[in-house]
């Protein structure tokens, strides 16, 4: 498939809103809007904003800026597919000292932002913006995307998931098998797994849950993973540290999500996929609802990966 075309702009004079969207001739620049569909409500709200001179200007110094974060950027599947990656881009470019832009929602990440620049060799500091932030500036650098939500992820992703795995000194094994459990405040969770956890320790499978993992933690397991089984959501992303020998299968309520299908085979792993419900346009309704999984059939298919 054809990734967008990627890279980095130079921009100036434009405001940016959340450490994420650009405005600019009182509106958003289309490309720093991908996967925000109610940035149009928020243009007024901008304009009035700027004639009343209610943003900030960034501290002054020898640091050009740099945006890399979109929409969604909060999420572990998102931030480490669509977000991060970018950065690569900015290597070997002779740019100087930077700044890098984060969204409040991404905060957490910002130490592994920092390892992973200090890896690249670029000289950085971050500054991690506020809800309904609002900078002007008058020079910076936007990162465009490596991907289309779903699929369409350039080779640029699977360069970061090697860049990550020899900044942290992970080895490839393929040892274990991992069941994804989402937790108990996480939406569209497999409502009766409980159903499923004896038949999953008989064939070995570890059952995990990746948010009570540290970063690090959750690269070094998947990344011994010869088979992982889990619901469609964000822990699943955790596939992509997994060598080729791995085979992954995805429960699905009826979603039919490309996103990890499309991480899966950028490494040419075997993606095995069991809808537990009728595939359909995506909505709110499904996308946060609880499903349940047949389990005669789903310990078939666990059989015929054995």
């Amino acid at each position: 498939m054809e990734a967008p075309v990627e890279g980095y702009y130079h921009c100036r004079n434009s405001f940016v809103y959340e450490a994420k969207h650009i405005f600019s001739d009182g509106a958003f620049d289309s490309l720093s809007v991908i996967d925000f569909s109610d940035h149009e409500l928020l243009c007024e709200y901008v304009k009035n904003r700027i004639q009343t001179g209610a943003y900030d200007l960034p501290a002054s110094g020898q640091r050009l800026d740099v945006l890399f974060c979109k929409a969604g950027a909060g999420n572990y599947g998102h931030f480490l597919t669509e977000c991060a990656p970018r950065l690569l881009n900015l290597q070997g470019q002779a740019l100087g000292p930077l700044r890098l832009h984060m969204p409040v929602e991404a905060a957490n990440y910002a130490s592994l932002i920092t390892a992973l620049c200090n890896f690249l060799g670029l000289d950085v500091e971050l500054r991690i913006g506020n809800t309904a932030d609002l900078v002007y500036l008058e020079r910076f650098i936007y990162l465009s995307s490596i991907s289309s939500h779903n699929t369409k992820k350039s080779r640029t992703f699977s360069k970061f998931r090697d860049v990550i795995l020899a900044m942290l000194g992970v080895q490839q094994t393929y040892s274990r098998r991992f069941a994804i459990k989402r937790g108990h405040n996480e939406q569209r969770k497999v409502s009766n797994w409980d159903d499923l956890t004896p038949h999953l320790s008989k064939l070995g499978y570890e059952c995990i849950q990746p948010g009570k993992l540290t970063f690090k933690e959750q690269v070094s397991l998947f990344a011994s993973a010869d088979r992982i089984f889990g619901s469609l959501g964000a822990g699943f992303t955790n596939c992509m540290w997994a060598g080729s020998e791995c085979m992954p299968l995805m429960l699905d309520p009826g979603l039919a999500d490309f996103f990890f299908w499309d991480i899966s085979g950028q490494l040419c792993q075997q993606f095995h996929w069991q809808f537990c419900g009728v595939a359909q346009p995506w909505s709110l309704e499904l996308a946060t609802t609880d499903f349940a999984a047949p389990v005669d059939l789903t310990l078939q298919v666990l059989d015929q990966l054995q």
